[in-house]
């Protein structure tokens, strides 16, 4: 994988690939909307972004206009799905 030279760069990329791999837009991603499949891939980029990147909760949270306590519960959320629960 290619070095980023900022956060931004590599959080846009994180979002971004995500999105497509779950074959959900972007926007939606990014947005409000609440459907499964949808909040399951924003949950899967929020993770995937703390794990990778080391950025706070709340530094995530700013990203997807969300307060860190609904990161804090999503990455708890998706991390639950990969464990089987």
């Amino acid at each position: 994988m290619k070095p980023w030279t900022r956060p931004d760069d590599r959080v846009r990329r994180v979002i971004a690939q995500i999105a497509g791999e779950h074959g959900v837009p972007l926007d939606r991603v990014m947005g409000r909307c609440r459907l499964a499949r949808v909040s399951y891939a924003r949950h899967h980029a929020m993770a995937v972004i703390r794990w990778s990147s080391g950025l706070s909760f709340p530094e995530i949270g700013r990203y997807f206009g969300r307060d860190h306590t609904t990161v804090i519960a999503g990455v708890r959320r998706y991390e639950r799905e990969l464990n089987g629960g």
